[in-house]
């Protein structure tokens, strides 16, 4: 008989959630979740050091999830427990509170890791401003490669899955640093790990306009821009970086993302 295949969801919380938004993700997450044959675990993880609030607690624990306390500190370590965590399982899924997950994502990731092999798998999002409400596609290539990673769409972290046996052989480990899964990434492509992401849409990615406008963050996705490009020995792309760096110490992380919406949905549209 056919070994059943092992699934872990975390759900992220993190001081910053709103509760509201979290139990509606927790929502979403377990009508999902029924997509999938096997076992499966769902944890909702709450990044604090800090009780978890008694009425987000008593709505996440009314739709049978577990709850686990991790200390509040970098995310990227964080999200290292949980895969410690889900040792003993086939499959990670990673999932953000302040998110929505598509009906359909958790069975349409199992089809994409049974027919392809892969050891990553993303898929689409619908980004939604928190402020203005504006909301705008955002669709990873199918294979991506240098330009997919210095235009932020290599994969979508929200969306993220991983074969865990492969994460065990290569001994992968998010960046300790903020723009973790950018650290995650150039380590995969290190270990020559195949990444595949799906074209439909799965979820509802909210964003906070202001969030990541600091000079550290544009000196931080420098580095790891560089990095990718000597793990890929993609040297042509050197000048690309640098540009896409100076462009972002004077134009807004929110106004990036909509000039790579632009400019990718003209290339679909060719």
């Amino acid at each position: 008989m056919r070994k059943l295949s092992r699934h872990f969801i975390a759900i992220n919380f993190h001081r910053f959630h709103d509760g509201n938004d979290a139990i509606t993700c927790a929502k979403s997450v377990v009508i999902s979740a029924r997509c999938i044959s096997g076992y499966v675990r769902i944890v909702f993880f709450h990044h604090s050091d800090q009780p978890i609030p008694a009425p987000l607690f008593n709505e996440i624990k009314a739709l049978g999830l577990e709850i686990e306390g991790l200390p509040g500190g970098a995310n990227g370590d964080c999200l290292n427990m949980q895969v410690s965590m889900a040792r003993d399982y086939d499959f990670f899924y990673r999932v953000d509170a302040d998110d929505v997950v598509s009906k359909g994502r958790f069975g349409w990731q199992v089809d994409i890791f049974q027919t392809t092999g892969c050891d990553i798998c993303g898929g689409g999002l619908i980004y939604r401003n928190v402020l203005s409400g504006q909301e705008y596609l955002v669709i990873p290539p199918a294979k991506p490669a240098i330009t997919a990673f210095l235009t932020n769409q290599f994969f979508l972290h929200p969306t993220l899955a991983f074969r865990l046996e492969s994460f065990r052989n290569y001994n992968m480990r998010y960046g300790p640093e903020r723009l973790e899964d950018k650290a995650l990434a150039v380590s995969a492509v290190k270990a020559g790990l195949d990444i595949v992401n799906d074209p439909r849409i799965y979820g509802v990615y909210n964003i906070n306009p202001h969030a990541r406008n600091a000079r550290f963050y544009s000196h931080k996705n420098l580095k790891y821009n560089l990095a990718f490009i000597r793990a890929s020995r993609g040297y042509w792309a050197v000048p690309l970086a640098f540009g896409m760096y100076l462009v972002s110490l004077s134009i807004s992380s929110e106004r990036l993302r909509k000039i790579r919406y632009f400019v990718s949905r003209f290339r679909r549209l060719k």
